[in-house]
């Protein structure tokens, strides 16, 4: 009974979306399921008024999205955080030729320190360790079965708050901070007023049901970044989860100003 109502109430909340964003159904025919989401950097491009980005990035995994920032934006400065040792490794791999990127072994998070991490197993994606998070997963075992948590594979994991990592590298400006932190976004971005201060464009990933523990969602996330000076540009959420693209009004005013000129 229990597993019918909640078909039924997937069913109905599909239903919803689909007559709120028919865009997102039609995306969803002309790329699939695994891409309908995705927003790539030919389309954040459109935001960052630079070909010389600044772009931070938590959650690198593998480095398959690093190495698309390196593709669009040969000329940038690319620091990307990743916790989990195995991806870590395959990370350094990948990106080992690229001077412009420093990469940060560790996560972001409120405060600095250690903590524990749930690392996810998944054999078919991201080095099989996707979905790792420092909260509990929740929901995500139900909606997502194919990823197994196991509780040998847990790990301390060194942690940074933004903030202060960005004084100590003297960063005055972000023009992209690309956030996959698997439901501690709302916790990185409320601990750290300072970079969202010189952050023009945030991409995060953002779920409408909690996934782990304590996780904040999408609703929650786009009022914090809505009175930090943030409007939402790109909204790929599905029925569970997606991606989001947030531009700073500052950085869209400039933008005109730039092309007034």
């Amino acid at each position: 009974m229990i597993d019918t109502m909640r078909i039924l109430n997937r069913i109905a909340k599909r239903v919803i979306l689909a007559l709120r964003r028919p865009d997102l159904v039609l995306r969803r025919l002309k790329v699939g399921k695994a891409h309908f989401s995705l927003i790539s950097p030919e389309e954040i491009e459109r935001f960052t008024r630079t070909q010389t980005p600044i772009i931070v990035e938590a959650g690198a995994s593998d480095g398959e999205d690093t190495m698309h920032f390196v593709q669009k934006w040969p000329k940038s400065i690319i620091y990307a955080f990743e916790p989990v040792p195995k991806a870590l490794d395959l990370l350094r791999m990948r990106l080992h030729d690229y001077k412009q990127v420093e990469i940060i072994p560790g996560a972001l998070a409120a405060i600095n320190g250690r903590r524990k991490m749930y690392v996810g197993f998944d054999e078919s994606n991201m080095s099989g360790h996707g979905s790792s998070s420092l909260l509990e997963p929740s929901g995500h075992l139900s909606e997502f079965k194919n990823i197994s948590f196991p509780e040998d594979l847990n790990i301390e994991v060194d942690c940074h708050n933004l903030d202060y990592w960005i004084r100590s590298k003297a960063i005055k400006r972000i023009d992209l901070l690309w956030l996959d932190l698997q439901g501690l976004e709302y916790e990185v971005l409320e601990s750290s007023p300072r970079a969202l201060e010189i952050t023009s464009v945030i991409h995060l990933e953002a779920s409408r049901e909690e996934l782990y523990k304590g996780a904040s969602d999408y609703s929650d996330l786009k009022e914090l970044l809505f009175e930090s000076g943030f409007i939402v540009a790109i909204n790929r959420i599905g029925v569970i989860t997606g991606n989001v693209l947030f531009v700073s009004r500052n950085s869209l005013q400039a933008r005109e100003r730039d092309r007034a000129k």
